[in-house]
């Protein structure tokens, strides 16, 4: 993605709080998608060959958006859902068996992500607001699977992961 850096320096404790403010203050762990927010954190990061592309792509947005949105139709008439975001396709699933869906929708060559989990309860978040409820939120982080969504999905790729999702449901 044509960003980097580099920090020399031999302070190991300085070493692990910069390594975690690189990204968010995020640690992953675990499955590719998740993650603990450890410290509060940045990522700003643009450079100007993201940006002479980001202005290529602009150009092109309503043609992919309009891509986009037929893919989420196609979803939304298979599913029987409502969705209408162009960024995501979020369903939702049993939270004990969500890793499980995870690992069989990979195993057809189906990638999935989850998006997003609830800010409140990371590490860095949850040591200053201990006592803090968000149902809604906590409900999406743990129910949450998003479903793959591009700009140019067929009809035959949108069809098979409804076919398997399905099955998993």
């Amino acid at each position: 993605s044509c960003e980097g850096g580099a920090i020399a320096l031999e302070d190991d404790d300085l070493y692990q709080k910069l390594r975690l403010m690189r990204n968010h203050g995020m640690e992953r762990i675990g499955h590719s998608w998740d993650y603990s927010v450890e410290r509060i954190g940045y990522k700003m990061t643009m450079n100007n060959i993201q940006a002479a592309i980001a202005r290529i792509q602009l150009k092109k947005l309503d043609k992919l958006n309009k891509q986009r949105k037929e893919v989420v139709e196609m979803y939304n008439r298979e599913l029987g859902f409502k969705n209408s975001s162009l960024h995501i396709y979020p369903i939702f699933v049993d939270p004990k068996k969500r890793n499980e869906i995870i690992e069989k929708l990979t195993k057809n060559g189906i990638g999935t992500s989850v998006h997003f989990k609830p800010i409140h309860k990371q590490p860095a978040y949850w040591r200053m607001m201990p006592t803090l409820s968000l149902p809604n939120s906590e409900y999406w982080g743990e129910s949450e699977l998003s479903l793959p969504l591009w700009a140019g999905m067929t009809e035959k790729e949108v069809l098979f992961v409804c076919e398997k999702v399905k099955k998993l449901l």
